[in-house]
């Protein structure tokens, strides 16, 4: 297991600095070439031979060096990522939800049908959540709520202290980060769950902020 990956990082690091690899060792016989006039030989050689053999050598070189060249002057080194700590949102004890009575209250909402339900059933059992899963209390009160001020609440609950934590652990700053990334399937306000961390935290203007939504 670990020859097979150290054989796959070489692989990688060949593959990620293709462009280094080739631009050096052809420096190099470029530069031999030319201190040793041999350089100047090959070019009197080339361009004495056919014109068809001169189009064609004169191509391969410039693509390789042209290629070579901009790999190593554009290709950027990849800086390693770490993850320095993460948190987890713990709900609130009343938040606490048995799976065994989604069906029922699913039922009595009277917009599934049968196969509906048992499609249901299947999903929510084969998902792996306990009865000890959180979920918002305005989601199986009666009436139910599903408009956009409690699934904002909801966001606002959960993210927000489980920043807030993350933060104390790892002792960084608001005004210290740089990017905020937020990926949120079927919630997309305006403004963005990202603008909406930013600017509760009061990070600086010049923090890049993406929200990722869709599935």
């Amino acid at each position: 297991m670990g020859t097979m990956s150290s054989g796959k990082r070489l692989y990688s690091n060949i593959v990620n600095n293709i462009g280094k690899v080739l631009f050096i060792p052809l420096l190099a016989v470029l530069l031999s070439l030319h201190t040793q006039d041999e350089l100047k030989q090959y070019v009197d050689l080339v361009l004495n031979t056919s014109m068809s053999v001169n189009v064609a050598v004169f191509g391969v070189l410039a693509a390789v060096t042209v290629a070579s060249l901009l790999s190593y002057t554009f290709a950027t080194p990849k800086l390693p990522v770490y993850l320095v700590d993460f948190a987890v949102h713990k709900g609130l004890e009343e938040w606490k939800f048995c799976k065994d009575l989604f069906i029922p209250m699913s039922a009595q909402t009277g917009r599934f049908t049968d196969d509906e339900l048992d499609f249901q059933k299947k999903i929510l059992y084969r998902s792996g959540l306990g009865d000890e899963t959180y979920v918002p209390p305005w989601l199986y009160s009666k009436p139910q709520y599903f408009d956009y001020a409690h699934a904002r609440k909801e966001f606002e609950v959960t993210c927000f202290t489980a920043i807030r934590d993350l933060l104390n652990k790892t002792g960084v700053q608001p005004r210290q980060i740089g990017v905020v990334i937020t990926n949120s399937s079927l919630f997309n306000p305006t403004p963005s769950l990202s603008a909406t961390i930013m600017n509760h935290f009061k990070m600086p203007h010049s923090t890049l902020n993406y929200n990722l939504g869709g599935m």
